[in-house]
């Protein structure tokens, strides 16, 4: 259930509030939490996904289905996404960004990414299962020179996603109108940085991993943006205004940059590694403690936000987790860690304090 939007241009919209905060900032203190063993005879597991009552697992590429499907108890209920050229199969880098809805008809669908395709598949999640096969209601194909990595299906006019290299112009999320074949909107990066060159091999050889950001989005509350080696997170409008950016101390919008002032490739930090988001909650998997050449997953904790860019809390597993999934009814965290185990999470004593 998400989608993205992004307006970038400082000053451009007087409500966008833009708040410093670090761990110095945070006073209501880290939760430690440890998870029990969960889906432990799968051995195949990358992702975990909340898809409804369902559970969805991204599998590793080796895996004969890309994902699979689990009820809340951890029963298997089927594998699909075979690797093929048939109709009904899909490359292997397939990416599935945790958007879903209920079609008028109340079943459950899900939106699919073939990258190297550049098409958006729409899955039909609640006849698959029900029938065992893949069933693909819609596609809509992705014009190549938009590059991008998770694009988001807003409507038949819209489509929305950050693109996998950015240009000299340091594009960060691109809005697409594929009626109109046009692309309608650009959310810059770093607006204010000056490149000494105009060399973009050179660009992406320093600095590419700078440009690496998540995006999420949520069909009423909006989107959110976070950056993986700036210390930034976006909380953006569904109209495309940005109401709330929260900044490290890495960097200030109000001053110039250079390309330079940022650190090269491996030698940057790691911020905000993944993220996930649900109808009241924003989670993002932090690091802010280790350069991403000697990445340290055992020092990620997460951190929870609301809609409005309200820091709620912040949680430290004891697995080293990748990647998290949330179940806001019954406030129950899935993880999977660096191991590519899964553990659960029970979190009512957590959640109902704040």
């Amino acid at each position: 259930m998400k989608k993205v939007l992004f307006f970038f241009t400082i000053g451009l919209f007087s409500c966008q509030c833009t708040t410093k905060t670090g761990e110095e900032s945070f006073k209501k203190g880290i939760v430690e939490i440890k998870g029990k063993s969960f889906l432990k005879d799968y051995f195949e597991i990358k992702k975990i996904y909340v898809v409804d009552s369902l559970l969805v697992t991204r599998n590793n590429r080796g895996s004969k289905k890309l994902f699979s499907v689990f009820n809340r108890k951890g029963k298997l209920l089927m594998k699909f996404g075979q690797v093929g050229q048939g109709p009904n199969d899909f490359e292997s880098y397939t990416k599935y960004n945790n958007q879903w809805f209920h079609n008028d008809a109340g079943d459950v669908c899900i939106w699919l990414y073939e990258r190297n395709h550049h098409r958006l598949r729409m899955v039909n999640l609640s006849k698959t299962v029900q029938s065992k096969n893949v069933n693909i209601e819609k596609e809509v194909n992705i014009p190549p020179y938009l590059n991008l990595i998770s694009p988001y299906y807003v409507n038949f006019t819209l489509i929305v996603g950050n693109i996998s290299n950015l240009d000299t112009q340091m594009d960060k999320v691109r809005f697409f109108n594929p009626i109109l074949n046009k692309v309608e909107k650009k959310l810059t990066l770093l607006p204010k940085v000056k490149r000494e060159t105009r060399d973009i091999t050179k660009i992406q050889y320093d600095y590419n991993s700078l440009f690496v950001n998540q995006l999420c989005y949520h069909p009423s509350r909006g989107f959110v943006d976070a950056t993986q080696a700036i210390n930034r997170l976006d909380f953006i409008s569904l109209d495309g205004e940005v109401t709330k950016t929260i900044l490290g101390s890495d960097i200030d919008d109000d001053e110039l940059y250079n390309l330079s002032h940022f650190p090269k490739r491996f030698e940057r930090m790691v911020y905000y590694y993944t993220m996930t988001t649900t109808d009241k909650y924003v989670f993002t998997v932090y690091n802010g403690v280790d350069k991403l050449k000697n990445i340290n997953r055992k020092n990620h904790i997460i951190r929870v936000f609301d809609w409005e860019g309200i820091e709620k809390l912040r949680l430290k597993p004891v697995e080293p987790l990748r990647t998290v999934a949330f179940d806001e009814v019954n406030s129950i965290l899935y993880g999977v860690d660096e191991n590519y185990d899964v553990f659960k999470y029970d979190l009512k004593n957590v959640f109902t304090k704040i």
